[in-house]
C-alpha cells in the first residue's frame, strides 16, 4: 500500500461513506461527529449535524434539496439529522424511493425519502408493514427496482419485493403510460388490476386503444375486465400509499360500465375483431344486466351461424359458450336464452351446460308446438316479465286467450299498461275498465273507480261508485246519462241531501234542495244547521223567503251565540283549573325533591343498588321474549291507547303533570281554532244590529286568549326537554350519581306526544273586527 496523503480527523474513525454527490466521503468519529472530505480541495471539514453516538451502519442521502444523515446505533436508535425517531430498529437501507426499517418487532417497514415520509416515520405512522422471519436483516436494495435482500439467522440472503416498493414501480410505468409492463407486474405480484385504470382514470379512458395494443394477449384482455369493481383501489385497498399526494385520484361514476363500454366499442372497431370475442363477452358479462348478457348470447349465436358459412374464427361458437358459462351461472344464462325466444340459442346453452334433457326438452318442444305470440307469453309468465306477458298475450285471438289475458291482468295488476293495449271503446277494453273500477272500489278508491266504470259503460255501477263517494255532480250527471225519469231523479236528489247532510256537507245539500227539489225552506234551514249564517241571509232574501230569517236564522244566530260564549267560559274555568293545579303539582315535586337531598339516603341507596341488580337481571332474562313479542302483536293504536291511560288526569297519579301539560295544549289549541267561527258569528250579529253581543263575545275570546298567552312560559318551562349533563369523572361518587340519575331522568316524558312538548303557536291572521274593539 502507498499512501500519497495522510490528513488528521481529529478522533477515531468508526466509518467512512460516499457522500450523496459522489464528490467525496463523509467520516463518522467515535463521538458521532461527522467529516466529509472533498476529493477537490484534498481537505476534510465538519459535516451536517453531529450524531449523539456512533453508529454501526451510516448512509447520508439527499433528500427535497438538502443532505440528510441516517444513522442506526448498537443500541437499536435511528437517528435521522442527530435526532431519535425511533428505539426498536434493528437494520435500515436506503432505496431511491424508499427508506426500509427492520423492527424488534420481525416486522419491515417502509417510508418515502422525503420530508412527509420521515415525519410519518417521526409519528410511527408507516402502515402495518410486513412480517420477516425473526433476525432478519436488510443488505441492500436494488435502486428504481422492486428487489430487497435479506439475510436470516442463518447466514442464507433471501430477495423480497416489498408492496410499497412495487406499488411504486408499476405507477410509474403508469405515469409513462406503460400498461403491459405495469400489468405484468401487477398481476405477477397480485396486486388489484383495478390499479390500471384507478391510478390516472380520465388518462385510462382517453388512451383506451393504446391500452388495448400494450396488453395485446385477449386473455390479459379478459383478466382485467374480470376483474374490474366500482370501488376504487387508490382510495380504499392501496390508498396509504397514496397518502403523500395531495389529494387522491379522481374516480369515475358507473366505473364498470364506463370501462366494459369503452373497451368493449375500441375492440370491435379492429379489423381482428374475431380475436377479441372472449374479452368482449366479458365486457358483456361484468355489466350484470340482462340486456348486456342477450348481447352476448346473440354474439355466440353470430360466431355459429359464420361456422356453418365455413367461415375462418379464431374463437370458436362451442369455446364461446363454454366461457360464458364458466362466467355466469347457468340457470340465468338458460332464462336469458329463453327470453330471446330463440329455441336453437336455448339448445345450444343446455347443451354445453350439466343440465338433464328431461328438465328442458319437453319445455322446449311443448313452446314449438305453440302459436308463437301464445309461445311468448307462456315465456314471459315463467320469467315473470309480465308487462312483455300481457303485450303478446293481447295478440292473440280468441276468447279463451283474453280469460287468460284477464287473469294475468288482475294478479299483477296490470291495469293501466292493459287499457293502454286495447283499443278505447272495444269490447275487450269495457271488459277490464269494468274489472279495473271492481279492484278501486275494493280499495275504496271511489272517485277513481267511478271514472273506470263511466269508461266501461257501466254508467249504474259509477252512479254507485260517485254516491258513496259523495261526489253529487258526478252522479247527477251519470243519472242524466242513464236518462233517469223525473220521479227517480227526484228520489236520487234526496238520498244525496241526506247523504251530504249527515257528512257535514250543509252547503252543498242546501243547493241540491233548493235548485233540483224546489225546497227552499228546507234549504235554508240546513244552511242554518251548518252555521253558515252569511249564505242562509243571501239565500233568504234572494228567494224572498224574508219570514226565514225571523223563523231560522236570528233563532239559529242566537242559540249559537250562546253555545260559544258557554263554551268559552267553560274553557277558561277549566284552563286556570289546570294550570293552578299543574304549579301545586310541580311544588310539590320540588318539595320532595329538596327533602331527599337534606336526607341521608346512603344506606337505602346501598340496599337499592344491590337489590336493583338483581331485580334487573331478572326481569331482563325472564321478559326479554316476551317483549319481543308483544312489542310485534302490539298495534300503534293499542299502544296510543295505553299511554292515553297512563296520562291521566287524576290526582296523584304518576304522570300528572304530563296529562295537565298535554290538557292544556289541547285547551289552547281549541280555543286559537276558534277564531274564523267567531268572526264569521260576529259579521252576521253586526248585520242584525246586535254589536252588544258579538263585542261581548269577541271580547271574551280575546281575553281568554291573551291569558293563555301570557300563560305560555308558565306551563312549557325551560327543563321540560332539557337533560343535564351527567358526570362520571374520577371525582364522581356513588351518591352523586344517584342524584343525578335521580334529578336528570324523566321516564314519562317519551309517553309525552312531541307535539306536546312546545306550546301552540296562534295563527298569524288577524280575525277581530275593528269596529268592535273597546277601549
Amino acid at each position: 500500500m502507498s499512501i500519497r496523503k495522510e490528513i488528521p480527523a481529529g478522533g477515531i474513525v468508526c466509518s467512512i461513506v460516499s457522500a450523496p454527490d459522489s464528490s467525496g466521503a463523509v467520516v463518522q468519529l467515535a463521538d458521532g461527529t461527522l467529516l466529509i472530505y472533498s476529493l477537490d480541495q484534498n481537505e476534510m471539514v465538519k459535516y451536517l449535524t453531529p450524531l449523539p453516538e456512533a453508529c454501526e451502519t451510516l448512509q447520508v442521502s439527499h433528500i427535497d434539496g438538502k443532505d440528510i444523515s441516517l444513522g442506526l446505533s448498537r443500541r437499536n436508535r435511528l437517528y435521522v439529522d442527530g435526532q431519535e425517531v425511533a428505539n426498536n430498529v434493528t437494520s435500515f437501507v436506503v432505496h431511491s424511493e424508499f427508506i426500509l426499517l427492520t423492527t424488534l418487532k420481525h416486522v419491515l417497514l417502509c417510508a418515502r425519502l422525503n420530508d412527509k415520509g420521515l415525519q410519518s416515520l417521526i409519528r410511527g405512522q408507516c402502515g402495518p408493514g410486513r412480517r420477516i422471519e425473526r433476525g432478519a436483516r436488510l443488505v441492500t436494495s436494488v435502486a428504481g427496482g422492486t428487489c430487497v435482500v435479506l439475510q436470516m439467522p442463518r447466514g442464507n440472503l433471501e430477495c423480497i419485493q416489498p408492496r410499497p416498493l412495487t406499488l411504486h414501480v408499476a405507477t410509474v410505468h403508469l405515469d409513462a403510460g406503460q400498461y403491459g409492463p405495469a400489468f405484468q407486474l401487477l398481476r405477477k405480484q397480485r396486486i388489484n388490476l383495478n390499479l390500471l385504470c384507478d391510478h390516472q382514470p380520465m388518462e385510462f379512458l382517453a388512451k383506451i386503444e393504446h391500452v388495448i395494443n400494450e396488453l395485446r394477449d385477449p386473455a390479459w384482455l379478459s383478466l382485467f375486465l374480470s376483474e374490474l369493481q366500482e370501488d376504487s383501489v387508490a382510495h380504499s385497498m392501496y390508498k396509504e400509499y397514496y397518502a403523500h399526494l395531495d389529494q387522491l385520484p379522481a374516480t369515475l361514476n358507473n366505473k364498470v360500465q364506463a370501462v366494459c363500454d369503452a373497451m368493449r366499442d375500441a375492440m370491435l372497431c379492429r379489423e381482428n375483431a374475431d380475436q377479441y370475442l372472449l374479452p368482449i363477452l366479458t365486457s358483456c358479462v361484468q355489466k350484470q344486466t340482462d340486456k348486456d348478457l342477450e348481447d352476448a348470447l346473440i354474439r355466440v349465436k353470430t360466431v355459429k351461424e359464420a361456422e356453418r358459412k365455413n367461415a375462418n374464427l379464431m374463437v370458436s361458437a362451442d369455446d364461446a359458450m363454454k366461457y360464458l358459462l364458466y362466467l355466469v351461472d347457468v340457470n340465468r344464462l338458460y332464462d336469458v336464452a329463453l327470453g330471446l325466444y330463440d329455441f336453437d340459442l336455448v339448445m345450444q346453452v343446455a347443451a354445453k351446460s350439466n343440465k338433464d334433457p328431461k328438465e328442458y326438452l319437453p319445455f322446449l318442444n311443448k313452446l314449438r308446438r305453440m302459436d308463437p305470440n301464445y309461445s311468448y307469453f307462456v315465456i314471459d309468465k315463467h320469467l315473470k316479465r309480465f308487462e312483455s306477458a300481457l303485450n303478446h298475450i293481447a295478440l292473440c285471438q280468441g276468447d279463451e286467450y283474453f280469460e287468460e289475458c284477464l287473469n294475468l291482468v288482475k294478479t299483477h295488476k296490470l291495469y293501466s299498461k292493459a287499457l293502454d293495449i286495447f283499443p278505447k271503446g272495444s269490447p275487450k277494453y269495457l271488459d277490464i275498465a269494468t274489472i279495473y273500477g271492481d279492484y278501486l272500489m275494493d280499495k275504496k278508491l271511489y272517485h277513481e273507480a267511478g271514472v273506470m266504470y263511466t269508461r266501461a259503460q257501466e254508467y249504474q255501477k259509477a252512479l254507485a261508485a260517485y254516491q258513496v263517494a259523495g261526489d253529487w255532480r258526478e252522479t247527477l250527471l251519470t243519472a242524466n246519462q242513464l236518462q233517469y225519469k223525473e220521479n227517480k231523479l227526484h228520489e236520487l236528489c234526496q238520498e244525496l241531501a241526506s247523504s251530504l247532510k249527515d257528512r257535514r256537507q250543509f252547503s252543498e245539500a242546501s243547493k241540491i234542495l233548493c235548485d233540483y227539489l224546489g225546497d227552499v225552506e228546507e234549504s235554508i234551514a240546513v244552511l242554518a244547521q251548518g252555521r253558515l249564517w252569511n249564505e242562509a241571509v243571501w239565500s233568504s232574501y234572494h228567494h224572498k223567503r224574508a219570514d226565514m230569517i225571523e223563523t231560522h236564522v236570528k233563532p239559529g244566530i242566537m242559540e249559537h251565540l250562546e253555545q260559544l260564549t258557554s263554551q268559552f267560559m267553560s274553557a277558561q274555568k277549566e284552563f286556570i283549573t289546570y294550570k293552578s293545579r299543574l304549579n301545586v303539582v310541580r311544588t310539590n315535586k320540588e318539595q320532595r325533591q329538596i327533602e331527599e337531598k337534606d336526607g341521608d339516603p346512603l344506606e337505602e341507596y346501598d340496599i337499592y343498588s344491590d337489590t336493583s341488580s338483581v331485580m334487573a337481571s331478572t326481569l331482563h332474562g325472564s321478559h326479554i321474549g316476551s317483549q319481543v313479542s308483544m312489542r310485534s302483536s302490539r298495534s300503534s293504536k293499542n299502544r296510543r291507547k295505553l299511554q292515553r291511560k297512563m296520562l291521566s288526569l287524576k290526582e296523584g297519579s304518576v304522570y300528572e303533570e304530563l296529562a295537565l301539560i298535554r290538557a292544556l295544549h289541547q285547551l289552547i289549541t281549541a280555543t286559537n281554532n276558534a277564531t274564523e267561527e267567531v268572526e264569521s258569528l260576529c259579521r252576521v250579529l253586526l248585520k242584525f244590529d246586535k254589536d252588544k253581543e258579538a263585542t261581548s263575545l269577541q271580547k271574551l275570546l280575546s281575553d281568554l286568549m291573551q291569558d293563555m298567552d301570557n300563560a305560555k312560559n308558565e306551563i312549557w318551562t325551560t327543563d321540560l326537554l332539557q337533560q343535564p349533563q351527567m358526570s362520571y369523572g374520577s371525582d364522581a361518587t356513588v351518591n352523586s350519581i344517584i342524584n343525578q340519575h335521580q334529578s336528570a331522568l324523566n321516564p314519562g316524558l317519551a309517553l309525552l306526544e312531541p307535539h306536546f312538548r312546545f306550546p301552540p303557536q296562534n295563527k298569524s291572521i288577524s280575525w277581530k273586527i275593528s269596529i268592535l274593539n273597546t277601549a
